[in-house]
């Protein structure tokens, strides 16, 4: 033991030592980046690599420690969340134009459920809030266990009967929690996008389909899944919306079209339908396919596309069945990847009104939108109320509008110059909230 060692063999060994750092450094990266040259070994290179990660988590899940939020930012302390956007409309504080409350507002007897980044409280929050008189009715907190929440969005909450939400984590779990914020379940995943219910409490939300067998063929290839999961958080159904659209013919359509991009897909949009009519069954789903400029009528019962149309939207989000042979799609009506420097084509966003029946399709609030430059190029939903008039989140503002009027206009102003960014919010209406808001009134969520 007391033997001493000679220092050409310590400096032997930490070349050695050095050498082999740099060559797993140099197979982690090739793995991770998708290379195949390491065959089987690859995955055990990753999963070795990811080891001290995956035990720091296991800590953090069993209790054993606990994540401190002040550290966040520490090398740029006074930089903004990413959810807090330059304000645009400096002049629109909540429902307020110029310090006073939109008529249009107070005569709206409806409600906003508002997912956004709350600056006091350092996180993503959601509100439920009273348009009539502005009054938030119910806050929902849910607790972030990551260390930077400058980064976490909740996006595209439902409400649920029990006064809960459910809703992910853009890009990761499924969650939902009860009136007071505290966690029921969490189902783990890469979700996006859209949450959607179906009648029987089911909810259809996009996801990725990982590992895909295309990324044999393509290193960096995204295959988004639409996925079906249960009211207690269990998938039932996932499949892979490249399948389904090779399946049917269409690859060209993937791959045939444009310059190759790895995200040839972006699923956006799941909408299932609840009622039957002549063109289409209760079960089937509307699928927006952004980069693809193309919505899909799929019916999963039996993995059958009943019908597909590409544009004339464009980069499109939030395809909703409208009555019994209309659906309606958010045209962004942006270009493609958005990488040159003005995207939207039109100069506005437009709301498609697309007609079974006569194979036709209307633009009915173009005119409004284009007065009141609505321009939403990588976000973007639409809501058409039972009077015919529209709801819009064009990410940077909220809106109601009639086909020739702007009702009233919405930002979560956070100061003079900036503006949190709404994660997809929801109109919801009395019936909505009928039974809702009692148990939000009733609720003790002190602590």
């Amino acid at each position: 033991m007391n033997r001493k060692i000679p220092v050409w063999i310590l400096l032997l060994i930490i070349l050695v030592g050095l050498n082999v750092v740099v060559l797993f450094g140099w197979a982690v990266r090739h793995a991770v980046w998708g290379y195949d040259r390491l065959g089987r070994v690859g995955p055990v290179v990753v999963t070795i690599a990811s080891y001290p990660s995956l035990v720091k988590q296991a800590l953090y899940d069993i209790g054993l420690l606990t994540h401190k939020y002040s550290d966040i930012d520490d090398e740029e302390p006074n930089r903004l969340p990413e959810q807090i956007q330059k304000n645009q409309f400096p002049e629109i504080d909540g429902f307020k134009i110029n310090g006073v409350v939109q008529v249009g507002a107070t005569s709206d007897n409806g409600y906003l459920l508002l997912p956004a980044y709350d600056l006091s409280r350092g996180q993503a929050v959601v509100k439920l809030i009273r348009i009539r008189d502005q009054k938030i009715l119910h806050e929902w907190i849910p607790r972030i266990l990551l260390k930077n929440k400058n980064l976490v969005e909740i996006f595209h909450p439902i409400l649920t009967e029990g006064g809960g939400l459910l809703f992910h984590w853009h890009e990761g779990a499924l969650v939902k929690v009860d009136v007071c914020s505290k966690i029921i379940w969490k189902t783990r995943g890469q979700f996006h996008h859209s949450n959607e219910e179906t009648l029987d409490g089911n909810y259809w939300v996009p996801s990725v389909f990982d590992p895909s067998p295309y990324h044999e063929k393509f290193n960096d290839y995204r295959d988004d899944a639409i996925t079906k999961i249960s009211a207690e958080g269990k998938i039932l159904y996932k499949k892979s919306v490249t399948k389904i659209l090779e399946r049917h013919g269409y690859q060209a359509l993937i791959f045939g079209v444009g310059p190759y991009e790895g995200d040839e897909l972006h699923l956006n949009d799941i909408q299932p339908a609840h009622y039957s009519t002549k063109y289409w069954e209760k079960g089937d789903i509307l699928l927006s396919l952004r980069e693809l400029s193309t919505v899909i009528l799929y019916r999963p019962a039996t993995d059958q596309i009943i019908w597909l149309k590409t544009g004339p939207w464009m980069a499109q989000h939030d395809a909703d069945f409208l009555d019994e042979s209309k659906i309606v799609v958010f045209g962004n009506d942006a270009i493609r990847g958005n990488t040159i420097g003005s995207p939207l084509v039109h100069g506005h966003s437009n709301v498609y009104v697309y007609d079974f029946t006569s194979n036709s399709i209307t633009t009915p609030y173009s005119e409004v939108m284009k007065r009141a430059d609505v321009s939403a190029d990588i976000h973007g939903l639409q809501q058409i109320l039972n009077n015919g008039d529209v709801f819009i989140d064009e990410q940077r503002r909220l809106l109601r509008l009639s086909e020739d009027k702007v009702i009233w206009q919405f930002t979560p102003k956070t100061s003079a110059t900036t503006v949190a960014m709404p994660t997809w919010s929801r109109y919801l209406t009395e019936d909505d909230t009928k039974n809702i808001l009692t148990i939000l009134e009733d609720a003790n969520c002190s602590g």
